[in-house]
């Protein structure tokens, strides 16, 4: 099964939207430009878009089964620092957070 990638592209009413790239025999994908997108079923049951660190199409394919995989031992109880980091994509960690605090209090004193 060919798994779904996906562009972000204005239509004819000049909004954004996600684009699937169509895949198969004789598609070429050399002009395709970065970022590319993919949207998973989080542990948490939602759907997220998540974009890719790929710069090619072929990167992207080739990132998505690593996600899989490691959305997968997620769901299986493990602990994988990398869905941390796709769950987590928009928020600062509290952990870092702590730290530019105590940097800039440090910093005054």
């Amino acid at each position: 099964m060919e798994l779904a990638i996906y562009t972000r592209q204005k239509n004819e009413a000049s909004k954004w939207r996600y684009q699937r790239i169509e895949q198969g025999p004789g598609r070429k994908y050399g002009r395709l430009e970065p970022p590319f997108y993919f949207r998973p079923t989080l542990p948490s049951g939602k759907r997220s878009w998540i974009e890719l660190k790929a710069r090619s199409f072929a990167e992207a394919k080739a990132e998505i089964p690593n996600l899989e995989a490691a959305l997968e031992a997620q769901k299986k109880g493990l602990t994988v620092a990398e869905v941390d980091n796709i769950s987590n994509a928009k928020r600062t960690p509290l952990k870092l957070a702590i730290e530019k605090f105590l940097d800039l209090k440090r910093d005054k004193a």
